[in-house]
């Protein structure tokens, strides 16, 4: 999954928009986010967002959308950490917070984020980067990764910092949530297993009972007859037992 989100995160094809301004909402992505004036918003790409200041064109806000498949699906703190992990090492952050990522998770949703510098052979190239992660369990389908990157030069100035802390904890989800993010376990295949084997013990017990029974089959027991030698139960018509061989004794009634 690292390698698909890294991908993801560089490879966004740039598009002209209009400046916007106000309550932007994604009805294809099931979100909103608030954009500042003198920003503009390009959703020309599925499950992608670009939102860059017009003012300054490298200051850019990437959202993208990614669900999990159900052979990558979160079920533990642990599976969240060891992903959460992975993109960063992905993104280069090669940090002790890297190998130990901090997130939160509350009911269905986990929230993960970092800033760091990415920079090149030229330092005044340096840029900081804004990373926002959010993990969630809609109330129908699979579990969804939503990631908020934002990329700025080094040296931008406070106010412009303040406006995309604004922008990236102004989104939010809009679809309906379960209750839990990891999916509960299924136990019907361990309840099918413990009845088969209840069911396994309880005509075992009443086989055993049935062949050492005087009347095995209570009332039709009149049809059956009981071996001498090995005591196995066969139908009054075998003349002889069917376990061992040995012939039905004959009980002569006068």
């Amino acid at each position: 999954m690292g390698r698909f989100l890294f991908a993801a995160i560089f490879f966004v094809g740039l598009f002209a928009a209009a400046p916007a301004g106000g309550k932007y909402h994604s009805d294809r992505m099931d979100c909103t986010v608030a954009i500042p004036q003198d920003w503009a918003v390009d959703d020309s790409i599925d499950n992608r967002i670009r939102i860059y200041s017009v003012r300054e064109p490298t200051v850019t806000i990437g959202i993208f959308r990614h669900v999990i498949e159900d052979t990558n699906r979160l079920e533990s703190d642990a599976d969240l950490g060891k992903a959460i992990s992975g993109l960063y090492f992905e993104l280069g952050i090669d940090s002790g917070l890297a190998l130990e990522p901090e997130y939160t998770v509350i009911g269905p949703r986990a929230d993960f984020q970092i800033e760091f510098t990415v920079r090149d052979s030229i330092p005044e190239n340096a840029r900081i980067m804004h990373l926002r992660g959010i993990v969630v369990q809609p109330a129908v389908g699979g579990q969804v990764l939503y990631l908020l990157l934002a990329e700025a030069p080094g040296d931008l100035d406070s106010s412009q910092t303040a406006v995309i802390n604004h922008l990236l904890q102004s989104f939010e989800i809009t679809i309906p949530l379960a209750d839990d993010l990891y999916p509960s376990k299924n136990l019907s295949a361990y309840l099918l297993l413990l009845l088969l084997l209840g069911l396994s013990a309880f005509f075992y017990a009443r086989s055993r009972r049935i062949q050492r029974s005087r009347n095995p089959l209570g009332r039709d027991s009149g049809n059956f007859w009981r071996c001498t030698e090995c005591g196995k139960i066969n139908h009054k018509e075998n003349r002889s037992c069917s376990r061992c061989g040995e012939t039905r004794a004959v009980i002569n009634k006068s």
